[in-house]
């Protein structure tokens, strides 16, 4: 029996540790998430940036 509750004991160890894991990777995973949309954006502006400067050298 005192196997058992051992086994037991580890088994609910390694669900607490398996949650902490899955809400730090949840953390890193809204971290990307962040960064990428940032780069995104900067893209998107970049992009425009440039074809506002063809339209310019076009009408000059």
């Amino acid at each position: 029996m005192m196997a058992y509750t051992n086994q037991l004991e580890m088994f609910f160890q390694v669900q607490k540790e398996l949650q902490e894991v899955r809400e730090h990777v949840k953390h890193v995973q809204q971290k990307y998430d962040c960064a990428l949309m940032e780069v995104l954006k900067r893209h998107e502006e970049e992009e425009g940036n440039k074809e506002r400067g063809r339209e310019t050298l076009r009408k000059g």
